[in-house]
């Protein structure tokens, strides 16, 4: 085995030689070429929200196809474990109605079917009980919410009184929380397109 010692592209090249004859001999070269897949590996967690609340959801995973990669020329499949995921065993046959728990762990595998090329990566099911916790879709909506703090004008809860919406820590908004907000700032216009929020369901939860 030869590991490149060039990034990326590699010319390698070659003697061919007649070893009863060393003065008979031609040369060549070959490029060593190393695709990179264009996936990404900090994929959010995936939350659904129910209720009655079991803990138990089904979960559309190639909804989730656009956070792994843009390009739509790979193949996506999905598994229980990384090492099935690293060996293409055991797929999941049922991944737009995958009946998943909290806080599972999801392995996605991404090939090239052209190079052959593959990597690997996971993200974590949520269930969340939607009497509970408010559904807030929008990714950039709910960042904007749990970037909020006492330091920052994002939440507030009086007249010049900044609070942190999220107040327990724990990545989500309970309807507890959001009832005791009675102002947000979330002006984006600013902001490039992608990054401003797309969808304000979820903020009726809110005071």
């Amino acid at each position: 085995p030869f590991v490149n010692t060039i990034p990326n592209n590699q010319t390698v090249h070659v003697r061919v030689q007649n070893n009863a004859n060393p003065s008979s001999f031609s040369t060549t070269s070959l490029e060593l070429i190393v695709n990179t897949l264009a996936v990404n590996n900090q994929i959010p967690y995936y939350s659904i929200y129910e209720n009655p609340f079991d803990g138990v959801g089904t979960f559309n995973l190639t909804s989730r196809n656009g956070f792994i990669t843009s390009n739509v020329g790979y193949q996506i499949s999905y598994f229980l474990s990384q090492s099935d995921a690293q060996n293409g065993t055991n797929e999941i046959n049922n991944p737009t109605a995958f009946v998943g728990n909290h806080l599972q762990t999801i392995w996605f595998r991404v090939n090239d079917s052209v190079t052959n090329c593959f990597s690997v990566g996971s993200y974590e099911l949520k269930v969340f009980d939607s009497s509970v916790v408010v559904n807030i879709p929008d990714p950039i909506f709910k960042a904007r919410l749990l970037a909020s703090s006492t330091s920052n004008q994002i939440a507030g809860v009086g007249a010049g009184i900044w609070f942190a919406a999220d107040a327990n820590s724990d990545g989500e908004i309970q309807v507890a929380e959001a009832l005791e907000i009675t102002f947000l700032s979330l002006s984006g216009y600013v902001l490039p397109d992608s990054e401003k929020i797309s969808s304000l369901e979820g903020i009726n939860s809110f005071a």
